[in-house]
């Protein structure tokens, strides 16, 4: 009977612990090299369909009551106008579940995946801050005045550096959304805390869009927009 090592002396791989691969068993694997933050990982499947079911079901019992208004005449019917957004958020509640329940039942037999370094982290801990000063400036200098520091701190922050290109789309930009906004879709923007600042004073809102806004009394205001 021939020995179980090849000629060059060296134990065939899988011939020690009754035939199991000890370089390739868990507690002998080397550890994943790191992934960038924009990898598709099982680990980030799961984590995204966990965030967007918790989206769901925070929108669906939480966001639709306080924030939809719905007349007495319109509740349970199908003209109430929390119903779309409410059968939005069931449809993501379903999808959401079934992508979590596949996702980590692939990520439970699977090997594990590097992780993304700290520098990709920070980079998009920074974008998240931006647009969330952004939020809280609409309301402190107005939309065209935020969009275009937005858009100026966003471009400077990822690496442009060509001034001409930045300041064109921050003020061209901005200015067209909210023309845009408020001349066509009728939409009545957050009135900033700094009045000179305030572009429906300066370029002037249609008086439709204003009328509109009146008529929903007690629901909605001009000058300070949805109150509760």
């Amino acid at each position: 009977m021939e020995p179980p090592f090849d000629s060059g002396g060296q134990e065939p791989e899988g011939a020690e612990d009754g035939g199991v691969n000890v370089a390739s068993s868990p507690a002998h694997r080397s550890e994943s090299p790191p992934v960038g933050l924009e990898t598709i990982t099982l680990r980030g499947d799961v984590i995204a369909g966990a965030i967007c079911l918790i989206t769901a079901l925070a929108g669906y019992f939480i966001v639709v009551p306080a924030w939809v208004y719905v007349p007495a005449q319109f509740k349970g019917t199908i003209n109430s106008p929390a119903l779309m957004p409410q059968a939005l958020f069931v449809l993501l509640g379903i999808f959401s579940a079934v992508y979590l329940l596949r996702s980590f039942n692939k990520y439970r037999v699977s090997d594990r995946q590097g992780l993304a370094p700290l520098s990709d982290w920070a980079l998009a801990a920074g974008t998240i801050g931006i647009c969330a000063a952004y939020l809280g400036a609409i309301y402190v200098v107005g939309f065209p005045v935020a969009s275009a520091l937005c858009l100026v701190a966003a471009q400077y922050y990822f690496g442009e550096r060509r001034w001409g290109v930045i300041l064109a789309v921050a003020i061209l930009l901005p200015v067209l959304l909210w023309l845009f906004f408020v001349k066509i879709a009728l939409i009545v923007m957050p009135t900033p805390m700094i009045p000179f600042l305030d572009f429906a004073d300066i370029i002037g809102v249609p008086q439709s869009v204003i009328e509109t806004a009146a008529s929903f009394e007690g629901v909605f205001t001009v000058e300070g927009g949805f109150t509760v």
